[in-house]
């Protein structure tokens, strides 16, 4: 049994809605890491962000240790 998967990603992972205009998101049940805890039982944490890329600069590297360690 895994322990803890953590979905760090972009909009995609957060699963906005691109209909709405207001930053809305799918539900529950068409965000891809809420359907991996559905089929899988593990525990996932979505820890997705509406424009977020691959950390380059060191606060932003900073503020992925953060998340991890919370």
């Amino acid at each position: 049994m895994p322990g803890t998967i953590i979905c760090y990603g972009d909009s995609n992972t957060y699963g906005y809605d691109p209909r709405s205009f207001l930053g809305g998101r799918y539900t529950g049940d068409k965000r891809w890491p809420e359907m991996l805890t559905a089929r899988t039982g593990w525990k996932v944490i979505n820890s997705g962000k509406n424009g977020r890329c691959t950390p380059y600069f060191l606060p932003e590297i900073e503020s992925v240790c953060n998340s991890l360690e919370r």
